[in-house]
């Protein structure tokens, strides 16, 4: 179990790599969005980059999750060539078909070029977009299927400087501007594309198997009901939010959610890179179900952690990158969307019983039915709380969804997880962040931050939160850390 731990840390630290890179260059353009943009104008972006990814991600009918499990699982090893040419070829038809239709409506849609908000060009943007957003998608999760984290996270690279570099030069040297931030991530994906293509030539077997694609399509259709109700519930409360509030209000959350989602980018992204391949490869071997149950409570602590020292310092970040102090009121709702990655992030594992026995009808109906929820409480929170009720009606919402993802995938695969020590852990961390709001005004309050961000692990420790041999094995790391120094 300790070799299988020490390839998901390995493995989750490159895939770290590439997501700390994106979350690192979004705070250095902060300053130059909350510059050239208004709030009202941050928000409309939020907007059509939340309609390009959920279009993208319902438009890959689930594939990106098939050449995982088709790849990796021992029944298809001598045929996962086939399985790569058989739903590549698939995608690529189906995407052609998407651009005709694409341009047609986008012909028959009024010229709106003189007008205040030129949508229909951001819209033509956008539609090119999507369609290399799938395609490198789907490449991107076949090197996850093949534990090729080092190419992966080199590819995300050269895309984000690409991306990067062209978004500065739009906007700052040629002027332009909503539409700099839709041109420039369309050229990463390009050009990442370009770079992607030798890398899986040799994955490639001239062979379309019709039987593939029936089971690949039967598990990955119903996974499209899935994806697009957690991209609902990742982005879809922006409309809501515009619709009930306006899209100064869309701005704020999306500032929030832009902070909050550095923990959910260098955290639980890594990992759910990493972890459902590892996952399926070890279902039905010996400790399977002690590596699933011990994983989730791992995982905890490390969400929990890195979460508690990024609520504290929320506000003095904003302050530090936004330039425009009409965007300081974001920082309000940050730890309430930090708690809500946490419930989501847990969500991966307590599902894990669902995907390892293929029930994707029901993590789709059970996803489709957490982002009615959402809804709901959106309708309700909204009108009365504005985007800070928005905030709330997201944890809750993944609260939910964690509970019956836990509850219905113990059904099919029972994991008894470490429920005492799970709750120790949520326990000890508010007692922490609660302390430290104490402090919230003040000089001394990020050094204060700082000190209860490092006793966090030592409180558990004084309350016997590790067993022996996590204590032993901490003491291990701790002697080989000071004699490399």
């Amino acid at each position: 179990m300790i070799a299988n731990l020490k390839y998901m840390i390995k493995h989750s630290m490159i895939y770290s790599i590439s997501n700390f890179a994106t979350k690192a260059s979004g705070l250095v353009l902060l300053p130059i969005y909350t510059k050239y943009f208004t709030v009202e104008e941050f928000g409309r972006l939020a907007l059509l980059l939340a309609t390009t990814l959920i279009t993208s991600q319902v438009l890959i009918l689930g594939q990106s999750q098939s050449i995982v499990r088709f790849t990796t699982l021992a029944e298809y090893i001598e045929k996962k060539k086939q399985v790569f040419f058989t739903i590549g070829v698939t995608l690529l038809l189906l995407l052609i078909g998407f651009i005709i239709l694409g341009e047609f409506s986008l012909f028959i849609l009024p010229n709106d070029f003189n007008s205040e908000i030129p949508y229909t060009y951001y819209l033509h943007i956008c539609l090119y977009l999507i369609v290399f957003m799938v395609i490198n998608n789907f490449i991107l999760n076949k090197l996850r299927a093949d534990e090729r984290s080092v190419l992966y996270t080199s590819l995300s690279l050269i895309k984000l400087a690409v991306t990067i570099i062209l978004t500065l030069y739009f906007i700052i040297v040629i002027n332009l501007n909503i539409e700099s931030v839709l041109i420039a991530q369309l050229f990463g994906e390009i050009i990442s594309l370009l770079f992607a293509i030798p890398t899986v030539y040799k994955s490639i077997e001239l062979n379309y198997n019709k039987s593939i694609l029936k089971k690949s399509l039967g598990f990955g259709l119903p996974l499209i009901f899935s994806v697009f109700a957690l991209n609902l519930l990742n982005v879809g409360d922006r409309y809501i939010i515009k619709y009930l509030a306006g899209e100064f209000s869309v701005g704020l959350f999306e500032l929030a959610s832009k902070i909050s989602g550095i923990h959910y980018m260098f955290l639980v992204v890594p990992f759910s890179l990493s972890f459902l391949p590892k996952a399926y490869k070890l279902f039905k071997s010996d400790g399977d179900i002690d590596y699933y149950k011990n994983l989730m409570t791992y995982f905890c602590f490390v969400l929990l952690w890195g979460g508690l020292i990024l609520a504290f310092l929320a506000k003095p970040v904003i302050e530090l990158f936004v330039l425009d102090e009409s965007f300081y009121p974001s920082s309000r709702i940050v730890p309430i969307l930090i708690l809500g990655n946490i419930f989501m992030g847990l969500t991966q594992i307590s599902s894990l019983g669902m995907y390892l026995e293929g029930k994707s009808v029901k993590i789709a109906i059970i996803s489709l039915f957490s982002a009615i929820v959402l809804l709901g409480l959106d309708f309700i929170s909204i009108p009365n709380w504005g985007y800070q009720g928005a905030a709330y009606s997201k944890l809750l919402t993944f609260i939910c969804l964690f509970l019956i993802s836990l509850f219905y995938s113990n059904k099919v695969v029972k994991i008894p997880f470490e429920y005492k020590r799970i709750t120790l852990l949520f326990i000890t961390a508010f007692i922490c962040y609660y302390l430290g709001n104490l402090f919230s005004d003040g000089s001394l309050f990020i050094v204060f931050s700082f000190i209860l961000f490092l006793l966090y692990p030592i409180i558990l420790w004084m309350l016997n939160f590790f067993k022996p041999n996590e204590k032993q094995t901490v003491v291990n790391i701790l002697r080989n850390f000071f004699k490399l120094n």
